[in-house]
Parts: C-alpha cells; structure tokens; sequence
C-alpha cells in the first residue's frame, strides 16, 4: 500500500518522526463502544498501524461535545447517547440555545435530558447530519470508578441493616443509607489506598433507626472533623447526614448535618426532639449513646462516681461543709449536691444524666477557684436557695409596720440589724407563704443534645 503524506504547503516539511514518549493525550471517539477516550501519541501510532489494544481511561473534563444525528434516527425524536448516562447539558442547534425541561415543567420547553444518556426533542424531530452542540456540566467519557472518574456525584444507594464493608470499586458515588431501626450495624470504609483522591462518600441515616450506627476507618486510618482525629469509631444517629472524602492520608468530613458539635450541652426546649434528652438524672446505656459517652468522659470534675452523685446531703455551719450533721450549733441542710453532674452510672454499662428539674442555671462564681457558699464550685455542682437579711430602712430612719391596723413606729434601738430577735406581734396570713424562695420564671425543659 502506498502512504500518501498530506502537509500545510506553508509549514516545511518535518524531516524527523514523532516524538511518541511524549505524554501529552488526545480526545478520540470510540464509535463501537459511544465514548471519548484519552490516548497518546503512542497508543495513536499503534491504532493506526496495528489496530491499536487494551483500554484506554474515558476524557475527564467539563466541556462540549457535538453529536451527528446518524441515519439511523432520522425524522426521530430521540439521540441516544448512553456515555452521557446521568449528566447534565445544554443544547444548542446551529447557533440557538434550546430549552430545557425543568421541574416544575414547562410548555415551551424543546428538550429533556434521557436518564440512559442522550436526549428527546418535544418540538421537532431530528435529521440526518445535524449538529448539535452539548454543553456538558459534568464530566465526559462514561463510568467506572471514584471521584473523578466521571459521572454525577450520586448514581445510587446502598441500603445497610448489617454490618456493612464499603467497596471501593462497585459502591463508590451511591449514597449509603443506615435503615437498621433498632439494630447497631457497622459500616467499614475502605483503604484510603484503594480510593481514587478526593472520592466523596455521602451517608445517611434514616429517622427511623433508633440507634446510633458506626463507621470504622481500615488499618488504622483516621476520620478527621472539627481538629480531632478518629480512628476506633465515629457514630451517626438518626435523621443525620455525613460527607466525607478521602484525603491523600484519611478520611475528611465536609459536611455534617448533626448534633457532633452540641453534645452535653444543656439548653432550654419546649418539646423534646430528635437525637436529644432530658436531663431528669436518668441512667441511659452506654452502648446506646457511644458518643454523647466519649463526650462526657472529657468532662473533667463534670463527671463524678456513682457514689458521690447519689450523696444525699451536705450539712454547711458556717463557711465549713460536712457530710455529717453537726453536734451543735445552727447549720444548714444541702441536699443533692452533685445532683446536677453526670455520673458513671454501673461503673460499666451505663452512665447517668444531670437532674436539672426544677432548677435554674446560674454561673459558678470562678472558673477554678473556691466558693464558700457552694459546696461542689464546679460545672454541675448544685447550690441551694438563699434570701439575703436586710433592713428595710436606714440606720437612722425607723421603720413603719402596721400592728393590729395601727400604724407603729419601730425604731432601730427596739428591732434591727443589732437586735434581730426582737418580735413584734403582727397579724400573718400564711396563705402568702411558699415551700421556696424563686423568682419570676416561665417553665421550660432542660435538654442536652445526644
């Protein structure tokens, strides 16, 4: 067979060969198998003088792509393009942007994207040799693979209710779903090795588990979020949603629509919601609250023994605390002072909740030093009610009080701050007396997210 060769006549002609170790590729299309490929010099010169072998990886970019309507849809309404399977375009015909379906739809509309791959016409046919621009939002060449190997971020779903190993090769761009209900199921990334870098795996769990399910790391590896790094479990409950994506050395959370922020907080609520609990000084489950667990276990002084929460009073004379009453003297009774701590419940299966009912929340008076008048001056240590004695009047100013219905003088000589036991008979309602000093309040729940 005689070689023809075909040159610009203005460029000289090259008197060397081609350069075939240079890497540099080029977009072709494959018509037996509908997809663009990438191939370099090399593999070109073996397509052409050897009919070319093996696999070559499909075009990684946003961009355009132009379709010939072939005979075999003429006067058709439908280009079937199975390559384009899952991505989003735009079309233009000789020039004129046409208009896409949406949702909800539209009467003028004049195209809309095929879920195989390709498109319909909803105002004309197609015809032979036409050209139709396609401006393509994803990315070109098919599927297969992680990351950007090409495809939309999500084309599928894996529903989990047992322990679950993560594939690299088949699960990679489906959003994983945790509907285990009452069961706790594991989920096992892969090797951060086996993954294509920056590969996103979107989780969720569905409301109607009723657990907290796990997700474990391979070898080792870490999960990394908010400057802490996990790598012997991180949990999700239900109703939340994790992105995470893999890293050149572990697994990095992106996105996270939760309560992994909030955990052992209390705050104040009128219902209690999703993934949250009173805080009444209930025992939960360790195993059922595994992170709100690992929060508490940070705590520091916020967590005592189950002993000491279940004190049942500290008797104060003075500035000086006892857990015994006093011989002698007057005291005052302090019930329940740890109750507002957390505890560590068996020692072993359980761990217990503050009791914050009918309480409020007050700040504790220094961050690390004493305070004489609570006996416990950390986060969670309960002080009792106090009314400050006070003289209503100046020093030198008498007091009137109404007697009988008539109005007495009471001087500071008969009654006061330097003779307080002096009575004065009085007519008392005591319809007016109360079991406790408060303010003015409203009711609300204290909660704490779990």
């Amino acid at each position: 067979m005689t070689l023809v060769t075909v040159r610009i006549p203005e460029l000289p002609a090259r008197t060397s060969g081609l350069d075939l170790s240079l890497e540099d590729k080029l977009p072709i299309w494959v018509k037996s198998q509908n997809k663009t490929k990438q191939i370099d010099l090399q593999d070109l010169y073996d397509l052409i003088h050897e009919g070319g072998s093996g696999s070559h990886p499909p075009v990684v970019y946003g961009g355009e792509m132009i379709y010939i309507v072939p005979v075999g849809e003429n006067m058709s309404d439908t280009a079937s393009i199975p390559s384009l399977a899952g991505l989003d375009f735009n079309i233009e015909l000789e020039g004129m942007p046409l208009i896409p379906q949406t949702v909800p739809s539209r009467p003028d509309a004049e195209f809309e994207i095929l879920t195989a791959g390709g498109f319909k016409l909803l105002q004309d046919v197609l015809h032979t040799d036409q050209r139709y621009l396609l401006k393509i939002f994803s990315l070109v060449g098919g599927g297969g693979g992680g990351g950007t190997t090409g495809g939309s971020l999500i084309e599928g779903e894996i529903e989990i209710n047992t322990n679950y190993s993560f594939n690299a090769s088949s699960d990679i761009r489906k959003l994983v779903k945790f509907r285990s209900n009452a069961t706790q199921v594991t989920l096992t990334l892969p090797s951060v090795d086996d993954v294509e870098e920056f590969t996103i795996i979107p989780i969720e769990s569905m409301i109607t588990n009723t657990v907290e399910n796990k997700i474990a790391t391979s070898g080792g590896q870490y999960i990394y979020f908010r400057n802490q790094a996990y790598n012997t479990g991180f949990y999700i409950r239900p109703g939340e949603t994790l992105w995470i994506y893999r890293g050149s050395d572990g697994w990095y959370v992106v996105t996270a629509f939760g309560n992994w922020t909030d955990l052992a907080r209390p705050f104040a609520g009128f219902s209690i919601d999703l993934n949250e609990l009173i805080c009444k000084g209930q025992e939960v489950l360790r195993a059922d609250y595994p992170r709100l667990w690992a929060k508490v276990q940070t705590l520091g002084a916020s967590l005592v023994t189950e002993a000491t929460w279940q004190i049942a009073n500290v008797y104060r004379q003075g500035n000086t605390y006892t857990l015994t009453v006093p011989g002698s003297g007057v005291y005052t009774t302090i019930q329940r002072p740890y109750r507002a701590c957390f505890s560590d419940g068996d020692g072993s299966t359980t761990f217990r909740l503050p009791d914050l009912m009918s309480l409020g929340l007050r700040g504790v008076k220094s961050q690390t030093g004493s305070d004489d008048e609570r006996y416990y001056n950390k986060p969670g240590g309960f002080q009792e009610n106090a009314s400050k004695k006070f003289w209503p009047g100046s020093p030198t100013t008498p007091v009137i009080l109404q007697v009988d219905g008539t109005n007495t003088e009471i001087g500071v000589d008969s009654i006061g701050p330097t003779s307080p036991n002096i009575r004065v008979p009085v007519a008392i309602d005591t319809t007016v007396f109360k079991s406790e000093n408060r303010e003015d309040n409203a009711g609300v729940f204290w909660l704490i997210k779990c």
